[in-house]
């Protein structure tokens, strides 16, 4: 892969070059976040250009990033905690963010994920499938969902501990 996107043969991947590699790996770059990109492989190895080294260590990188996020989602998807995603368990929780499709189009989704096809999605299945655009999409909705429900919860605990103090007050007041 790195080769066939090599143009020059120069044995490192250029500007020029960097956004087509990116968008075969599915990460469809901005100029900001390819300015960024840039700026951290300059970081790590010093240069404008990347080597098969550079690239496989920042692909790495990116990778694990991705799984850290995908596991924290990870509960919000695998409802009854059993390790795998049922059908039911993915509509449910694509639906309760906004995600709706219809049965043959979900069911699409989830057997492209099924590599093995036991009809279930193990998390190894789901990090592989997670960086297909559709499942890109439903981990940024989850993402989004996730930092809400978090919120909220902060939002409530405040909620009772000022009605705590106000209760408090009144019977200091009688």
């Amino acid at each position: 892969m790195f080769n066939a996107h090599d143009a020059d043969g120069s044995g490192s991947i250029e500007r020029d070059e960097l956004r087509p590699l990116m968008a075969s790996l599915g990460f469809e770059l901005s100029e900001d976040e390819l300015d960024g990109f840039l700026e951290e492989m300059k970081m790590h190895t010093g240069s404008d250009e990347m080597t098969f080294e550079g690239f496989t260590g920042l692909i790495g990188q990116q990778q694990s990033a991705q799984a850290i996020e995908v596991r924290k989602l990870w509960p919000l998807l695998d409802a009854d905690g059993d390790g795998n995603l049922t059908f039911e368990e993915v509509t449910k929780a694509l639906s309760q963010c906004g995600i709706a499709g219809d049965e043959e189009g979900m069911k699409a989704m989830l057997d492209s994920a099924d590599k093995d096809g036991d009809g279930l999605i193990s998390f190894e299945e789901f990090c592989a499938a997670s960086s297909e655009l559709v499942w890109k999409k439903a981990l940024s909705m989850l993402s989004i969902k996730k930092k809400f429900v978090s919120k909220m919860l902060s939002i409530q605990d405040a909620r009772e501990k000022w009605l705590e103090v106000q209760a408090e007050k009144e019977i200091a007041a009688q």
